[in-house]
Formats: C-alpha cells, structure tokens, sequence
C-alpha cells in the first residue's frame, strides 16, 4: 500500500506545502506532475497523491485516506483530469474544517467516463512494444467496439477493458519472462486506476469549485462545474505538465511568485 503523499519537490519548511492529485502509474503518455515541478521558476513543496490500495474505493475512503495525512499549511491544491475533481473535494473538506479555502488549480478537469478509459487503455496498449502490430490493433478494435456498444454505461466499459487489459498485458509479460505473480500485481494497478476513476464520478461538484483556475490542453471541453475561464493553451493534452509557461502560470495561479 502506497502512502496517502510523496514528496516529489521540496521547497524547504518555510512554505506551503502544495497538493498534487493525480493517478500518475498507469503507463499512460501525458505529462506528469512529476514533470512539472522540474520546470517550477522557484521551489515549491509538493506533494503527490498516493496510488490507492488494492479493490473497490469509494469516494470517501479516498477522500479520507488523503485528509487524514495532510500538512498544518496547504497553500494550493493541483489537479489533473479526474484529479482535479477530488482536488477540489479536498480543498471543500479544508475550507469547512480550517475556515480557509485553499488556492486550485486544475488541469483539463472533467468527469470520468467511457471515453476516458478508451483514452488511456489506447494510450498504455498502444505502448506495448512486445504485441506485434496486429495484436494491438486487435485488443484497439475490441476496446472501442466496446464503447461505441455501451458508451454510457461505465462499469461495462470498465469491466470490458481490464479484461482486455490483463489479455495485452499477460501476452506482453510472457514475452518479457516476467514472473506470473508480478504481472498480476501489474495488471491490478489498472484495476486501482480504474476504481479511482469510479470514486471521482460520485462525488458531486460543490459551489466552491467555479472559484478555482483551470489550465486546459488545447481541445479540451471545460465541463461547467469548474471554473468558467479556464486558460486555453495551445498545448496537445500529453504536454500539458511538461510545459515551462505552465510551469510559471502555475506559481503565478497560486501566488507563490518571489
């Protein structure tokens, strides 16, 4: 079991410590908080989201498990994708229980669904170097005839694509002569990934949310639960994290200028 923060930049004790959510070990392509903070102008604490544990999570088991760890001082709390919504979950939870709502700032942020997985399922198979070309246009098809079947209906996608999933990935570790138990603890993490994609989708936008920023990839739809002027970049979604001017409207988006 991961813990619930890592540290992945330290900025020394005399600031804020910064909250990233994201669930950053699926293989997928993007960017990463991990990225950016390479790419910070001035040093920041951050902090990143533990993986959750093994099975079924709800939103409140996450939720909690976060909370239950966090520093006296939360300057800001970043989000990516379905990890801006529980981002701003928490900064609802700190704002209730400390009297101050902390600064967000969101990534392409959106509700989870059929398409999200179909995105990052293309996106870790395609990344399979050991399927012949055939064998991942196969498992590609199969995905997507799945949610053009059932497209919202997100448990029978999500079902449907970690089968899938554990087929690619068990004929990948054959291949490699990864041990059998080890690939299983792999192709579970694409079950937690997907467990934390059904906690995002039930928990429900609070009023606090439209107050936060959002940095957007370029063809991304901004939903309107967040906020309504998000910062259009002309960014592909895979290097969104990975940009230095994001990078510096981020410590601007949370006043950590020097």
């Amino acid at each position: 079991m991961s813990q619930p923060w890592t540290t992945i930049s330290d900025g020394g004790p005399a600031r804020p410590v910064v909250l990233a959510v994201d669930y950053d070990a699926t293989g997928r392509r993007d960017a990463t908080f991990r990225d950016l903070v390479e790419l910070l102008p001035s040093p920041l604490t951050v902090r990143l989201s533990g993986q959750p544990p093994k099975g079924e999570r709800t939103d409140a088991q996450l939720l909690d498990r976060w909370a239950g760890d966090l520093p006296a001082t939360v300057g800001a709390i970043l989000g990516y994708c379905a990890g801006s919504i529980f981002a701003c979950a928490l900064a609802d939870r700190i704002e209730r229980e400390r009297g101050t709502r902390p600064a967000t700032v969101l990534f392409n942020p959106g509700r989870p669904d059929a398409s999200t997985l179909r995105r990052d399922f293309d996106g870790v198979v395609g990344s399979m170097s050991l399927l012949d070309p055939r064998e991942r246009a196969d498992f590609l098809e199969k995905a997507a005839k799945q949610v053009a079947a059932t497209p919202d209906d997100f448990d029978e996608v999500a079902g449907a694509l970690y089968e899938l999933y554990g087929q690619a990935s068990r004929i990948t570790f054959e291949r490699a002569d990864i041990d059998a138990d080890v690939g299983e603890e792999l192709v579970a993490v694409f079950g937690s990934y997907i467990s934390y994609l059904r906690a995002a989708r039930r928990v429900e936008p609070g009023p606090g949310w439209a107050r936060g920023a959002a940095v957007v990839s370029r063809d991304h739809v901004q939903p309107a639960a967040f906020t309504p002027n998000p910062v259009r970049t002309g960014l592909e979604r895979e290097r969104l994290l990975g940009d230095p001017a994001v990078a510096q409207a981020v410590v601007r988006l949370i006043g950590a200028e020097e």
